[in-house]
């Protein structure tokens, strides 16, 4: 079992303003748990969720991450369960195994972590286990991306209870076979683009795009982009991920959260939709 971070294992060297925006964090969270605590025990205080939505710094974002989302519970109430589950899981030839293991490697891809066996080999344990403990969702190919993010910043085990939290508690009904819970989200999606960019809606919809984009979007957390064209300037990468996922665990209200960051980023959107609508053209 892998018991650190992948981002450990495989450090990728920050400079300049990203160093300093990092560094700064880094000064605010470790006041910030002076003042108020760490751990379960820490109070939670609208300084917190400020500085949670401003991005929380690598060194902190697993522990942040399993307090919010509660997957800490899971972790110390169930010990020894998740190496079970592996052994379990890995025991027997199933379809859902056999899903997993033909999207292994296209996790993550360009992380150096899932081109070797101490990448692919946790990830595989993961997935399996979880689709063994709940066969209701058992794997849905999102999945194997969200994972693998959680392994750069958690240790293996406790990604897994991350990944418990998220697809049964933070986005409930989003990893089924309906998908319910995208499927609303993409609709909110539908309707903020009506409403900021409609000239860009309405030409995303004469062309049947926004389902196609936007549910694989929604699905892996904003993890997977569109690349149509070179002037495509909606960039969805590894970080909006940690942002995205670093504002999800500070409440449940999946909808309300959601709209709000969809808005905000729609005030960008309009500066470029002109330069988007020639992308199809």
């Amino acid at each position: 079992m892998l018991n650190q971070p992948l981002i450990d294992v495989f450090p990728m060297p920050i400079h300049g303003d990203v160093l300093e925006i990092e560094t700064n964090r880094y000064k605010k969270w470790t006041k910030h748990f002076e003042d108020y605590g760490r751990g379960v025990s820490m109070y939670r205080t609208s300084e917190t969720a400020e500085l949670i939505t401003k991005g929380i710094p690598d060194k902190f974002r697993a522990e942040v991450w399993l307090i919010f989302s509660g997957a800490i519970n899971d972790l110390s109430t169930h010990p020894g369960l998740y190496m079970k589950l592996v052994d379990q899981s890995l025991a027997k030839k199933t379809q859902a195994n056999d899903e997993i293991e033909r999207d292994l490697h296209r996790s993550l891809p360009e992380h150096p972590a899932f081109h070797e066996a101490i990448g692919i080999n946790a990830l595989r344990r993961i997935l399996s286990a979880y689709a063994h403990r709940n066969p209701q969702i058992g794997y849905c190919q999102a999945m194997n991306m969200i994972a693998s993010v959680l392994l750069l910043y958690c240790s293996e085990e406790e990604a897994f209870w991350l990944l418990v939290a998220i697809c049964e508690r933070l986005l409930p009904d989003y990893y089924n076979r309906r998908v319910v819970g995208a499927q609303v989200d993409q609709h909110v999606m539908d309707d903020l683009l009506e409403k900021h960019v409609p000239k860009l809606y309405a030409h995303l919809q004469k062309l049947g795009l926004t389902g196609m984009i936007c549910l694989s979007w929604f699905l892996t957390l904003f993890l997977r982009y569109a690349t149509i064209s070179p002037t495509w300037l909606v960039i969805i990468n590894l970080k909006l991920f940690n942002n995205y996922f670093d504002c999800r665990i500070v409440s449940c209200r999946t909808t309300v959260l959601f709209t709000s960051w969809i808005a905000f980023s729609m005030k960008e959107q309009k500066l470029h939709s002109k330069l988007l609508l020639q992308c199809w053209k």
